[in-house]
């Protein structure tokens, strides 16, 4: 989560009203990528145990 947080604070602060063109755009995909990863990496992390739980 550290890392999120950085990379969130980051852009935030690099774009407090938002912002436009190709950096914005990429700059922003790449933070959503971020934050799919890892609620996906959860996802996969507690469905494993939910498993292992209900066998």
């Amino acid at each position: 989560m550290e890392v999120i947080t950085k990379k969130a604070q980051a852009f935030f602060d690099k774009y407090p009203s938002g912002g436009r063109g190709p950096e914005f755009k990429e700059e922003f995909n790449e933070l959503v990528a971020t934050i799919r990863n890892r609620i996906l990496n959860e996802e996969n992390f507690f469905f494993n145990e939910y498993e292992l739980l209900h066998e």
